[in-house]
Order: C-alpha cells, then structure tokens, then sequence
C-alpha cells in the first residue's frame, strides 16, 4: 500500500447510493448483473482503490451480502437528498465521495481529479447543461449542519441545494478525456446492452 494511499485512506470515506426506485429496470438496480458481476461490485471495484472505508446506502438488505457495512437513509420519503444526509450525519471522515450504484463504467483515474480537485471547497463535481451533477461528487463534513437544515425546511431538488454551498464546479473535460463514459447512468435493459458493448471493448483493447 503506496503512502498516497494510506494519506488518502485515512481522510476519505466512501459511500455507494442505492436506494432509489428501479420502475424502469424492473429490479434492484444495483444487483443487476453485467457480465458476471453485479452493477454496485463494479463501483465498489473503484471505492477499494481509494478507500477501506466504504458503506451502501440502501434499505435492501440484499446488500449486505456484499460484505459491506449498510446503513438506510435516517429520513424517508426524501429521495437522494436524504441519502446525501445519511452520509453526513454518519461519516466521521473530513472528505466523503459519493457514487451511485447505477455508474458502473466510472474509474479510479478519473474519480482521484475529482478528490484532488476537493480542496476545502464544501462540494466537489462536474457541471453539466442541467447543472451540478451529484454523483460522483465529494462532500466535506462542514456541510453536515447546513444539509440537515435544508431538508428540514423541506428542500427536495438537488440542484436547490447545491445553491447554499461553496462547490467547486469542475470542468467536466477533466474527468471525461479519461472515461466518454463515466457519468452513464444505467437504467434500462438497453442500457445494460450499451455499458456490455464498452466493457467487452475496452477489454479488448487491453
């Protein structure tokens, strides 16, 4: 284990959201199998290059069988503002990324400019044409008190509550000349085929 590791190993945790509906995919999407893996096993593949201190987010307790520590969102019915909050009120880290069960095409590359893009900035991310994108992204514990008083006061849309904080927009180029396919979000059976068809080809070409 390089020292870098063991630096970043001892600041950043790691948590995989996996709590949201799966209408489209007609199952759990994060157990949905891709080539022999479920799609979270791809994600935490990544988590375990940065970090042994990794946790799911989600009230299926399927996940448990990964040998991961599961925690649920502390307020329901909130979406994936309460799983961000979850995050916060549980993590004793300064630096916590969050990645989503349904991105099984990030990497390790680009996720570590993202965390070293962090600095003291309360959020870290990629901007996009609809605005921040939340996953992956980094959270510091400073947002902690401010995230919980907002969804107290009933704020829903993430985008909403990225307009309290001091984020750090990346450039998404950053990320994206590393991985054209890192912000793929998996929801549908042809999604599975299209994320199959990169896969077997970046392997190929190994």
């Amino acid at each position: 284990m390089s020292f870098a590791f063991r630096m970043m190993n001892t600041y950043l945790s790691v948590y995989i959201m996996a709590g949201g509906q799966s209408s489209r995919m007609g199952q759990e999407k994060g157990l949905v199998n891709i080539l022999g893996k479920t799609m979270i096993e791809y994600v935490l593949d990544v988590a375990k290059s940065l970090t042994d201190r990794i946790v799911i987010v989600s009230a299926n307790p399927d996940y448990q069988t990964l040998g991961y520590e599961l925690i649920q969102d502390q307020i329901s019915f909130s979406g994936p503002a309460a799983g961000i909050d979850t995050m916060l009120q549980h993590s004793s880290c300064r630096k916590n990324l969050v990645l989503s069960c349904d991105m099984p095409l990030i990497d390790a590359q680009s996720i570590r400019v993202l965390i070293d893009e962090s600095k003291s900035f309360d959020i870290t991310a990629a901007t996009k044409d609809s605005g921040i994108q939340p996953f992956p992204a980094v959270f510091h514990a400073q947002c902690k008190e401010q995230w919980r008083s907002l969804l107290s006061e009933g704020y829903r849309k993430l985008q909403d509550y990225f307009q309290h904080f001091a984020v750090n927009q990346v450039d998404p180029q950053k990320l994206l000349r590393y991985n054209p396919m890192l912000f793929k979000n998996v929801n549908t059976p042809a999604d599975i085929t299209e994320t199959e068809e990169f896969i077997l080809k970046q392997s190929s070409s190994i």
